[in-house]
C-alpha cells in the first residue's frame, strides 16, 4: 500500500498516512492541532 503526505494548513507540520489506492484521502485532520491538512505531492 502507498504511503501519503498531508501538511496541516494551520501549524505546518507533515504526516504520512498507509492508504489502499481506492482509499485515498484528498485532506485529513491534523494530528497535532486537528485543522485540515490536504495531501501533498512528494
Amino acid at each position: 500500500m502507498p504511503i501519503y503526505e498531508y501538511r496541516c494548513e494551520s501549524c505546518g507540520k507533515v504526516s504520512t498516512h498507509l492508504a489502499s489506492i481506492n482509499a485515498i484521502p484528498t485532506e485529513v485532520l491534523c494530528e497535532h492541532c486537528a485543522k485540515p491538512a490536504p495531501r501533498i505531492l512528494s
